[in-house]
């Protein structure tokens, strides 16, 4: 299987009007009239770069995922250097020897341009966590949130707030406010 150059889905200079250089959204255009998945046959030689959907994760953690054109449309389990997407349906890149489905790997997760940030969890058993924003961290639980900002100031809200401790309970401040 020959490899396509960018090169190559340009139009040659004879191709190119006059008026001025090759139009970038005529590569794109190009670009994505490329299907991504491999031809089922011949097989290439080599790993192929391949675009897969999510289709679950198995009892090891693996991710199961369907290449069009390979396998039979038939579901490969495949290691992963990515975080998956909850639930089925993601689209994936995986790079893949196409005469071999346990060399299947997830390289990548195919997001929209419009897609919002998903919510990131976390489970940590050390000594220490630190988590870093560069201009705002909250934490939230229903009604209830801390607040910190990058100019220093820490905003804790909620119905109801208490502070207790076994030993001194202080508030130091430039100036106290209370109601």
């Amino acid at each position: 299987m020959k490899a396509e150059l960018v090169s190559d889905l340009l139009p040659s200079p004879a191709e190119e009007p006059a008026a001025g250089p090759s139009d970038a959204s005529a590569l794109f255009r190009a670009l994505e009239e490329r299907p991504l998945t491999a031809p089922a046959s011949p097989a290439p030689a080599g790993l192929a770069t391949v675009r897969g959907e999510l289709v679950g994760v198995d009892a090891r953690g693996q991710a199961l995922v369907v290449l069009p054109g390979l396998f039979g449309g038939e579901a490969v389990a495949a290691g992963t250097t990515v975080d998956l997407p909850a639930g089925a349906g993601a689209d994936l890149l995986v790079v893949v020897d196409p005469a071999d489905p346990r060399s299947a790997v997830v390289t990548g997760v195919i997001r929209p341009h419009a897609a919002p940030a998903r919510p990131v969890s976390a489970r940590v058993d050390g000594e220490r966590v630190d988590i870093v924003a560069q201009k705002e961290l909250v934490l939230s639980c229903g009604a209830a949130s801390i607040t910190l900002t990058a100019a220093g100031k820490v905003l804790i809200q909620g119905r109801y707030v208490l502070s207790r401790s076994t030993g001194p309970n202080k508030i130091k401040g430039a100036v106290i406010d209370i109601n």
